[in-house]
């Protein structure tokens, strides 16, 4: 039996059939967090959607303004505003604890270089952004860590950066942290503003570590000879 060649519509119905099943592995591709370990930096994902689920802990919304030093200790570079959220169960985590979002505001009048937020030492990160709840706002051209994994920056250093009037995209950071404190976010361009928002709650370093079990092991000695001394007398 032989074969009727394919009709140019059955080829064309084909040809689209691929390209969407192609566009939808490409589009879940690029919904998935990337992984940020100390010392990489990488371009982030986009979200696959708003973060449906997700609940909100706790969040702050500051203003910031920066100064002209030292060439003009009384002159504005930027003024803008940074809200900075705390969620659970937020989309996307597979670290399984606490998600820290930034929103990034531009007042101007110059545009603005870089966002840092700290204090990530000792937990592990993904992260990604999302335009869709904030509608035309401008994902960072990278993503950074520093060597310590204390600091996470978000870099426009591509024109036009983040320019006067507009905002950044929602900016996430998904952790394996469970508890949260107030920190010192910096918003730069060739001056500085630092400005209050959220991040996990430090890890204590190994030598106080030691040095609080050194008091506990001199505690449980002293308990130790204070119960031998009662009994003998």
């Amino acid at each position: 039996m032989s074969l009727r060649p394919m009709s140019i519509a059955a080829k064309f119905l084909t040809v689209l059939a691929v390209a969407t099943f192609v566009a939808r592995f490409t589009s879940s591709a690029q919904a998935i967090p990337i992984p940020l370990a100390p010392g990489g930096t990488v371009v982030t994902s986009q979200t696959a959607g708003p973060p449906v689920g997700a609940v909100h802990v706790d969040g702050t919304v500051q203003n910031f303004a920066s100064q002209d030093m030292p060439l003009n200790p009384n002159g504005t570079s930027f003024t803008g505003r940074l809200t900075s959220d705390v969620w659970t169960n937020y989309p996307g985590n597979l670290l399984g604890g606490l998600t820290f979002t930034y929103l990034l505001h531009n007042n101007g009048p110059d545009p603005l270089h870089r966002l840092v937020t700290t204090n990530f030492a000792g937990y592990q990160t993904s992260v990604e952004y999302d335009a869709v709840v904030v509608p035309g706002g401008l994902p960072s051209n990278t993503t950074d860590r520093d060597v310590t994994g204390k600091i996470i920056g978000w870099n426009y250093d591509l024109p036009p950066r983040l320019p006067a009037g507009t905002d950044t995209a929602r900016l996430i950071i998904h952790t394996n942290a469970h508890q949260y404190v107030p920190s010192l976010a910096s918003v730069i361009n060739s001056a500085t503003a630092g400005v209050l928002s959220f991040g996990p709650s430090p890890i204590p370093e190994p030598a106080a570590l030691g040095a609080l079990a050194g008091i506990a092991g001199l505690a449980i000695v002293r308990r130790r000879r204070g119960g031998g001394n009662r009994s003998a007398s």
